[in-house]
C-alpha cells in the first residue's frame, strides 16, 4: 500500500510540475506537440484568429500555396478549405510560397508572399497576395478571384505583412535589380485594403532602401504610424544590429538615429537580428543571436531593448540586451509580448557539426530584461524529442496566455510543428501572503485565500534557480501553514511560496530567507540585517556599536559603515547577487541577497 501511494503522489507532483509556466499543455495535440499536419508541406507564416483556431501558411515543395487550420486542441479543422487545407496555384508560375499571413477584422484571411519562374538560370518572381473568407474559401471580391500580383519589374519577394489601423497593408521584403544575390535592397510597399497600390506611398507605392547585401528580418508599426524595419546582412562581415525608420508617407525618417538608421554594434562580439516587436509603449524590441566569434561560435539568444527614439534602453537588461546561454549555440527567430509585459522568444539551440541537430528552443524575460526563473528551467525551456533537426519559427500567445511555438522539422520532409506550452494566465491570482521562519519552521498565511494549492520552492541565491519543495493543498478557509526547513549551513536556505487557484493562476511571494542559514561563520552572533532579501537597502541592529563591511563573493569591499544601534545601509546600486556584511570586530559574516 505505501508503494502504491507513493506513486500516485509521484503522478500528481509531476502533472503540477508540467503545469508551470514554460513547459507542455499535455491538452492539447499529443502531449503539447502537433506534428504530422493534413498535408506535407512548408510552412513559414502563422497567425490566430479570434476564436483561438491556428492559421499556418506556406507551400507544398515550392509549387503550391498552403493555408492549414487547427483547432483550439490541436486537431485539423476539417470545416476549412478541403479537410482543413486550402491550396492556391498560380498556372502562371512554376514556383509560389506564403510568407506572412493575417486575420482581418471582418475574419477574412489575408497571405502574402512571392511566385517566381525559373529560367536561363535566373529567379523571376513577383508578388502575390491572397484573400480568403473565414472557411478557406478564395474571396472572389478581392483582385481576381482572391488573387493578386504585383511585378515592380524586378525581382521581389515579400518577407513580412502588417495591417494598419486604417485597412492599408504594409509588406516588406527585398529586391534585386540585376538578380545578383549580393546586390538586393529592402523593399517596402503599401496597398490600400482592396489590393491596389497605395501610390500616396513611397513613389508610386514603392520604397526602395538599404544597403548592398540587405535582408528584411522584421517589420513593426509604432503608434504614431511610423513604420520599423530591421535588417541582417548574411553574405557580408556587418556583425551588427540595424533597424530602419519610416514616417507614414514612406520617407526615411531623418530623425531616427543617424539619418533613418540605427546601428547597433555591441563590444567584443557580433550579433544578428531576426525579429521585431513593438510594446505598446512603442518600445522596440529586437531578437536574434549575439556573443558571437567571427567563424559562428558561442552565440547565444539576445533580446534588445531600444526607446522609442531609436537609443538603447538602459534600464533593460545589461545596457539594453539580456543574453540567454544554452549548452550549445542558439537563436531566437520570433518574439511576442505578453499583457503583462514579460517578452517571449523562440528559436533553436544548435550544432552545425559531428552531429548536426538543431532543437526548438522557447525563454522568457521580464519587462526590465533580467531572466524569468518562473519560466521552463531558469527562464528557458528546450524540446529535443522531435527529431534532429527542428526549429521555431513562429511565436504566438493565446487569450488565455498560454504560448504556441510553430516551426518546421527538416529531418522529415514536410514535416511541420505546433507546441503549446503554459504562460502566465490572463487573469492572473492576487494573493497577501504573510510569512515568516522560526526555528527553520517556515510559516505562512493567505490573506486573500483563493488559492487551490500552495507550493514551497527553494534557491540556493534567492535570486533564482527557484525549483518545488513541497506541495501543500489549501484549506477552505484562512488558515496558518508550517513546513519544517532543513536545518542546514548551506547556501540552500532561501524560499519563496507560490499560490495557484483552480484556473491555474499563480502568485508569487516575496523570497524570504532562514535567517539562521545566513551566518557563515560567528564567533558571537550579535548582528540582525533585514529585510532579506531586499532590493534597496538593508536594517543592521547591533547591541553595542560596530563597524561592518560590505563585500561582494571576490572579497571586493563595497562599503564600510559604523552602527551604533541600528543603521541603514543603501544597496540599490548593486547588481542582484549574492553579498556579505562582515562584523569587523568578531569576524562574523552575514549573507545578504541582494534582488
Amino acid at each position: 500500500m505505501k508503494h502504491i501511494l507513493l506513486l500516485l503522489f509521484s503522478f500528481g507532483f509531476v502533472c503540477w510540475a508540467l503545469a508551470q509556466p514554460g513547459f507542455l499543455d499535455y491538452s492539447f495535440g499529443d502531449s503539447g506537440k502537433v506534428a504530422t499536419p493534413a498535408v506535407a508541406g512548408h510552412y513559414y507564416a502563422s497567425s490566430l484568429q479570434k476564436d483561438g483556431k491556428v492559421l499556418s501558411a506556406g507551400d507544398s515543395s515550392s509549387t503550391i500555396m498552403m493555408v492549414l487550420r487547427h483547432l483550439h486542441n490541436g486537431e485539423v479543422d476539417s470545416s476549412f478549405g478541403v479537410k482543413g487545407v486550402r491550396t492556391i496555384d498560380l498556372p502562371a508560375y512554376q514556383y509560389e510560397t506564403i510568407t506572412a499571413i493575417a486575420v482581418l477584422p471582418d475574419g477574412k484571411i489575408l497571405v502574402t508572399g512571392y511566385a517566381y519562374n525559373y529560367q536561363q538560370q535566373i529567379y523571376l518572381s513577383d508578388l502575390v497576395m491572397v484573400r480568403l473568407t473565414p472557411n478557406g474559401e478564395l474571396d472572389h471580391s478581392f483582385g481576381d478571384n482572391g488573387i493578386r500580383t504585383y511585378d515592380y519589374g524586378y525581382q521581389e519577394e515579400a518577407d513580412h505583412m502588417m495591417i494598419q489601423p486604417d485597412g492599408k497593408i504594409l509588406v516588406s521584403g527585398q529586391i534585386w535589380k540585376d538578380y545578383d544575390q549580393l546586390k538586393r535592397n529592402i523593399l517596402l510597399t503599401r496597398f490600400l485594403p482592396d489590393g491596389a497600390i497605395d501610390s500616396n506611398f513611397g513613389t508610386n507605392g514603392l520604397k526602395l532602401d538599404g544597403e548592398l547585401d540587405a535582408i528584411n528580418s522584421g517589420l513593426g508599426l509604432q503608434s504614431d504610424g511610423k513604420i520599423i524595419v530591421t535588417i541582417k546582412y548574411p553574405y557580408t562581415s556587418t556583425p551588427y544590429f540595424v533597424l530602419v525608420r519610416y514616417n507614414t508617407n514612406g520617407t526615411t525618417d531623418i530623425s531616427f538615429g543617424d539619418h533613418g538608421y540605427v546601428r547597433t554594434d555591441f563590444p567584443k562580439s557580433n550579433e544578428s537580428i531576426n525579429n521585431i516587436a513593438i510594446q505598446d509603449d512603442d518600445k522596440i524590441v529586437v531578437v536574434g543571436k549575439g556573443g558571437f566569434s567571427n567563424f559562428g561560435v558561442g552565440a547565444k539568444m539576445i533580446v534588445v531593448r531600444y526607446n522609442p527614439d531609436g537609443t538603447l534602453d538602459q534600464g533593460f537588461g545589461d545596457g539594453g540586451a539580456t543574453y540567454i546561454k544554452f549548452d550549445t549555440d542558439a537563436e531566437a527567430n520570433s518574439v511576442a509580448i505578453q499583457k503583462n509585459g514579460k517578452i517571449v522568444f523562440t528559436g533553436d539551440t544548435y550544432k552545425e557539426f559531428n552531429p548536426v541537430f538543431f532543437h526548438t528552443a522557447i525563454a522568457r524575460v521580464n519587462p526590465d530584461g533580467s531572466i524569468d526563473s518562473s519560466f521552463g528551467i531558469n527562464g528557458k525551456q528546450q524540446i529535443e524529442d522531435l527529431g534532429n533537426i527542428n526549429r521555431s519559427t513562429s511565436a504566438l500567445l493565446q487569450e488565455d496566455g498560454k504560448i504556441l511555438s510553430l516551426g518546421v522539422r527538416e529531418d522529415i520532409i514536410g514535416s511541420y510543428i505546433i507546441l503549446r506550452l503554459f504562460g502566465d494566465p490572463a487573469h492572473p491570482l492576487y494573493t497577501k501572503i504573510r510569512k515568516w521562519i522560526k526555528n527553520h519552521i517556515l510559516n505562512f498565511e493567505d490573506t486573500n485565500p483563493n488559492a487551490t494549492y500552495y507550493v514551497i520552492e527553494q534557491s540556493k541565491n534567492g535570486v533564482s534557480g527557484f525549483i518545488p519543495v513541497t506541495k501543500i493543498t489549501a484549506t477552505a478557509t484562512t488558515a496558518t501553514y508550517n513546513y519544517p526547513l532543513a536545518a542546514t549551513q548551506d547556501d540552500n536556505a532561501y524560499y519563496r511560496i507560490k499560490a495557484v487557484d483552480k484556473s491555474g493562476s499563480a502568485s508569487y511571494s516575496n523570497v524570504i530567507a532562514d535567517n539562521q542559514s545566513s551566518i557563515i561563520n560567528s564567533k558571537s552572533s550579535i548582528l540582525k540585517i533585514f529585510p532579506n532579501p531586499a532590493k534597496n537597502s538593508i536594517t543592521i541592529q547591533s547591541a553595542k556599536a560596530v563597524t561592518v563591511r560590505l563585500q561582494n563573493s571576490n572579497g571586493l569591499v563595497l562599503a564600510t559603515q559604523k552602527i551604533n544601534g541600528s543603521g541603514s545601509m543603501d544597496i540599490s546600486k548593486l547588481q542582484a547577487g549574492i553579498y556579505y556584511i562582515i562584523d569587523t570586530g568578531t569576524g562574523t559574516s552575514y549573507k545578504v541577497v541582494k534582488e
